[in-house]
């Protein structure tokens, strides 16, 4: 049931891409990508979707294998948490609609909105880079560690060769 669910969220969160970056002309996602200083190489197989149009704000979605979570890079978020100075997660917190729930696990902001799956995020910063992980609200009590397993796997995105 879980995987039915993953479709469904991936058109929203496409379409939700293209909505406000724009989408650039090439057909072919970049797996390469440069995000404030740090320049990231993804391996295709943890690419959802990227959309880094010419002129206009990036976003990169991912889905690790063999993990619970999925990382987020939301430029649009970023300009809103600048704007509001409120920590934004991107597809969490990012829509004034969602009734969304604030909970703190250890040093952890984690949001939660009323949905199924990939309900709740938090936000992680990858030497400058601000993240959202977004992750199902079972797992809330599981933030540290998958904040943890997320800033590992940043940093090898970081050294992928």
């Amino acid at each position: 049931m879980r995987s039915l669910s993953k479709p469904i969220f991936s058109v929203i969160m496409i379409a939700s891409a293209i909505g406000v970056t724009g989408c650039s002309s090439d057909s072919k996602a970049p797996d390469k990508v440069r995000l404030g200083e740090l320049p990231y190489e993804f391996p295709d197989g943890d690419i959802l979707n990227i959309v880094q149009p010419d002129h206009g704000r990036t976003f990169v979605r991912l889905e690790p294998p063999n993990e619970d979570f999925l990382l987020v890079k939301d430029e649009f978020a970023d300009r809103m948490q600048k704007k509001t100075g409120e920590v934004i997660v991107s597809n969490i917190n990012s829509n004034r609609f969602n009734k969304v729930d604030r909970f703190k696990r250890d040093d952890i902001d984690v949001f939660c909105k009323d949905t199924p799956y990939y309900s709740c995020g938090m936000q992680v910063s990858d030497r400058g880079v601000i993240w959202s992980i977004i992750f199902d609200r079972i797992d809330v009590d599981n933030a540290h560690k998958i904040k943890s397993r997320a800033l590992l796997l940043l940093s090898k995105y970081r050294s992928w060769r």
